[in-house]
């Protein structure tokens, strides 16, 4: 069999185990997809696999994403982002659970059985769960105000759902949510050293990851 065919059966398995979790079954079963009850999020999870797939070798690499369609709207007149996704929250497996690295399964040879469990398994562990904390925006922003992304004690605070905080929390929510984070974060200081530029040029380039979502935030009104 081929590694692509090997790659696409594994993930027809896979999805099986998620339809009772109302999950869709999309590309070939390569993404799993499902919305929320108000219709406006969305709940993924994706089965990435590599080019260099080989018949000792064929990888799987899962990751979660959540979207909100109003928020797709609302970054197209509020950031500059250039291709607008409405993204609030991505990640891979590894790194909301205790692997803490780009954890990487193999479907190739006698072990495919045994690793569909493994997968299937882990994605209930750590993905689902945070699918059920976001389960609708009110419990999404509650949430997030209260602990950012740290959704279990294995993932690390991130400043990924800022917009979504802006969009639909208001000021004051979105404010506690930057603030709680740049309390807990290591580079808190650099955080703002680089608001404070931007008090002097908005079109001050940032030069580190989370400096993007910073912006967002400052000219968006949100303070530290």
């Amino acid at each position: 069999m081929k590694a692509k065919d090997v790659f696409l059966n594994g993930c027809n398995e896979i999805s099986k185990a998620f339809i009772e979790y109302g999950f869709k079954p999309l590309k070939k079963g390569q993404l799993l997809q499902k919305r929320s009850v108000e219709n406006d999020m969305v709940y993924e999870i994706y089965f990435q696999t590599s080019q260099r797939n080989w018949a000792g070798s064929v990888v799987v690499w899962p990751h979660c994403n959540i979207y909100s369609n109003e928020l797709k709207n609302w970054e197209k007149e509020h950031t500059e982002y250039e291709k607008p996704e409405g993204l609030i929250y991505t990640n891979t497996i590894g790194y909301v659970s205790p692997y803490n690295c780009f954890k990487e399964y193999n479907l190739a040879g006698a072990t495919f059985n045994k690793t569909i469990l493994e997968i299937i398994n882990d994605v209930k562990l750590y993905f689902i769960p945070i699918f059920d904390i976001l389960n609708n925006r009110n419990n999404a922003m509650e949430f997030l105000k209260i602990n950012g992304t740290k959704f279990n004690k294995w993932t690390e605070s991130s400043l990924q759902p800022i917009a979504f905080m802006i969009c639909f929390a208001g000021r004051e929510n979105a404010e506690i949510f930057l603030n709680n984070f740049i309390e807990s974060c290591k580079y808190g200081k650099r955080i703002r050293n680089y608001y404070n530029k931007l008090m002097e040029n908005e079109d001050e380039p940032a030069d580190f990851l989370e400096g993007y979502n910073i912006k967002i935030a400052y000219r968006n009104g949100i303070k530290i």
